[in-house]
């Protein structure tokens, strides 16, 4: 729960902030801030003081991450990608969803391995991936923005509109299927 609320909670934060900044920079910038948590938790663990407390604001910490680093992926993804962008969405999901699975494989090796060495290569691959995504050309904001005015519109409004867009649609869904299956799996 301290992992999925946040993303679900802030996903459309995530996706105002992307919509209007230069997602590579941003990328680099969550990437880089995401090998934090697991470094805290493998000093934690290490001088044995780990609690539930710790580990939700972990997962808080990761969740409220993720539900920022998600939609600037997916931002960023629209603006690299000029054709295939159907293609490039399910490339992206299907990587995605096999280093989740090889990284529950790994967690299962933690009797061996240890966690706190496990938590170590976590934050070593975000910041392999804060190094690749800076290998990438600058992705500016492509919307251009009135100047900023106060507009009341009902949350249901963004809400079907976030649905109705093909460039957030997806992540949204996912998001929404991997809670209920994350929900449903552990009996909660």
């Amino acid at each position: 729960m301290s992992l999925v609320a946040p993303s679900i909670a802030l996903m459309l934060l995530g996706g105002a902030v992307a919509d209007r900044a230069d997602c590579r920079t941003l990328l680099i910038r969550y990437h880089l801030l995401a090998t934090l948590p697991p470094l805290a938790l493998g000093v934690v663990i290490a001088s044995h003081s780990l609690s539930h407390a710790v580990l939700i604001v972990y997962g808080l910490a990761m969740g409220t991450l993720s539900a920022l680093v998600i939609p600037t992926r997916v931002a960023l993804l629209t603006r690299v990608i000029s054709r295939g962008l159907g293609r490039a969405v399910a490339v992206t999901t299907a990587t995605e969803l096999i280093a989740q699975m090889l990284g529950i494989m790994l967690a299962g090796l933690a009797g061996a391995i240890g966690a706190v060495s496990l938590l170590v290569a976590q934050a070593i691959t975000l910041a392999l991936g804060a190094l690749a995504v800076s290998r990438l050309s600058a992705a500016p904001s492509q919307a251009v923005h009135a100047p900023a005015r106060v507009v009341s519109v009902p949350c249901a409004t963004d809400t079907r509109g976030v649905w109705r867009s093909p460039y957030r649609r997806w992540p949204r869904s996912r998001m929404s299927m991997s809670s209920a299956l994350a929900c449903g799996g552990s009996g909660a």
